[in-house]
């Protein structure tokens, strides 16, 4: 779920403040300072992985604003990255964990995090967007979609993953059959499912029916193309 939050109170600046480490002089993109202050532990726990840190930064600029006790669905997402649990638990946090440094059922800390509670936060954001990545891949492999991972569009349809999986795993496959070709790109694949009535998007899977109305469908699809058009083709 995507969501903007401030930073509340001296307890969670306190809290961020260790993580702080500034800009890196090469990021083409600057963030609000509780994003920037994720950077470096960000960037160390992402080595090596081949995920850009920009995308990540603006995936967490999205979700939470950089507050770890940011909250979404209740009881179910957490943390810097609005992990979804307990199905991300395999990303090494539980909600629980997630939260333990916040005031319970609020978005504020309770106290600073310790260097493990941060290390949680960032381990479960980068661990959720590798997977991700992964989904995308299989996802694109299927519908012979062959979009560069240094475009943005590839990038989008990783986020979509994260606002709804079933748009990528269920309509990029029927979208290719419906134009004849697989798309060419985001925004094509976006303008097709968008042309859809709700009865069309509900036949090819049930289970989307809360998120069929065109506004549901605008919502996420802005939401993956905010986040991933950060990606730039140096990347």
């Amino acid at each position: 779920m995507s969501m903007r939050f401030s930073v509340r109170g001296v307890v969670l600046v306190a809290a961020l403040a260790s993580v702080a480490r500034g800009a890196h002089a090469d990021s083409g993109t600057s963030f609000p300072a509780p994003v920037e202050a994720w950077r470096s532990l960000i960037a160390e726990k992402a080595d090596g992985t081949g995920l850009p840190i920009d995308f990540l930064l603006m995936w967490v600029q999205r979700e939470s604003y950089g507050n770890p006790c940011a909250l979404g669905i209740p009881d179910v997402e957490a943390g810097i990255a609005q992990t979804y649990h307990p199905d991300d638990d395999r990303f090494g946090a539980t909600f629980d964990e997630l939260r333990a440094a916040c005031v319970p059922g609020k978005q504020d800390a309770a106290r600073p995090l310790t260097t493990e509670e941060k290390d949680l936060q960032v381990t479960s954001l980068v661990g959720k967007v590798k997977n991700a990545r992964d989904v995308a891949r299989a996802q694109m492999k299927r519908a012979g979609v062959t979009w560069s991972e240094s475009s943005t569009d590839f990038w989008k349809l990783v986020k979509l993953e994260h606002a709804l999986p079933a748009l990528g795993s269920d309509y990029l496959r029927p979208c290719a059959d419906a134009l004849g070709h697989p798309p060419a790109t985001f925004a094509e694949f976006r303008e097709w499912i968008e042309g859809l009535t709700e009865d069309q998007v509900i036949a090819i899977n049930p289970r989307v029916k809360p998120w069929a109305s065109l506004a549901q469908r605008r919502r996420l699809f802005n939401s993956a193309e905010k986040t991933g058009v950060v990606v730039s083709e140096s990347e």
